[in-house]
């Protein structure tokens, strides 16, 4: 238990009872980082989630059409981009109320537009690689050519980006 009181150890050292030791009331380190980290993995993992579910396509589809529907969507994203992402965030917040779920939806509307632009310029550098152009030899669809052939190539730049956003997400 975290909020567990022990007199008999105030300000103990690292044991084998008290990994990290303990603080001035006796209430064990180690124990109290574990229940205080539980809120912000959630936030910081549910950010990424809603950045990665609405920015990854975005920035898929975007690279991929080009033309005015790249320009439409970029051109949002750059909007999302022209104001700082906490202002975009705690704006959103005020309006939505202030829930875990909605300070959750806010950041990750918030960091959208970073995870759908490193998508887009990943993608465009995918789309005319040989795999693609063989793709769209043989007759794939649209969608398939994006989420089979793209999607796979352009997770990596994702994975370093959801890591960037989960740490501003828990500031």
């Amino acid at each position: 238990d975290p909020n567990f009181q022990n007199w008999d150890f105030l300000m103990k050292g690292p044991s084998s009872q008290h990994w990290l030791g303990t603080d001035q009331i006796g209430r064990d380190t180690l124990s109290r980082i574990i229940f205080g980290s539980r809120v912000e993995l959630i936030v910081g993992l549910g950010t990424v989630f809603v950045a990665s579910i609405i920015g990854v396509p975005l920035g898929l589809i975007s690279a991929y059409l080009l033309g005015p529907v790249d320009a439409v969507i970029m051109r949002i994203m750059d909007a999302f981009l022209a104001f700082p992402s906490l202002i975009i965030a705690v704006g959103l917040v005020a309006a939505m109320g202030g829930s875990m779920l909605n300070v959750i939806l806010a950041i990750g509307i918030a960091s959208m537009p970073w995870m759908a632009r490193i998508v887009r310029s990943s993608a465009l550098s995918m789309r005319e690689r040989e795999f693609v152009l063989a793709a769209r030899s043989t007759g794939a669809n649209t969608t398939r050519i994006i989420f089979k052939h793209l999607w796979p190539n352009c997770a990596a730049p994702v994975i370093v980006q959801g890591t960037l956003t989960m740490a501003y997400a828990i500031l």
